[in-house]
């Protein structure tokens, strides 16, 4: 695992304090100019989600929507699976975003 890329990840997801959308991590990754971003991010989102690091949502695009919890462990490896949940959407359409655990947010402190 590129451990650069993964840090940034983390930083991106805990720092921002908010959700943070899918296609949002895939920008910070080319960013810093990482070969196979969506790749290197879809392997870093599943290893996050299978320790229990970040929570997963849906949301429509837009002014004050409502954001929505998945819960489903299938359903969530799923989504963060498929490519086309890493591309920006237009407004009022929906897509997915992540934010932190406690414990994800214990496991950052611990990398500095």
């Amino acid at each position: 695992m590129n451990k650069k890329a993964f840090l940034i990840i983390l930083s991106v997801i805990i720092e921002d304090g908010d959700y943070v959308s899918l296609w949002e991590i895939v920008w910070e990754l080319n960013s810093i100019n990482v070969v196979n971003s969506l790749k290197v991010a879809k392997e870093i989102l599943l290893f996050l989600c299978e320790q229990g690091y970040i929570r997963l949502f849906s949301s429509n695009w837009g002014y004050d929507t409502e954001t929505k919890e998945i819960c489903n462990k299938s359903e969530i490896l799923n989504i963060l699976r498929d490519d086309k949940n890493y591309e920006p959407v237009g407004v009022n359409s929906k897509y997915f975003c992540v934010t932190e655990t406690q414990q994800g947010r214990a496991y950052y402190a611990k990398q500095g």
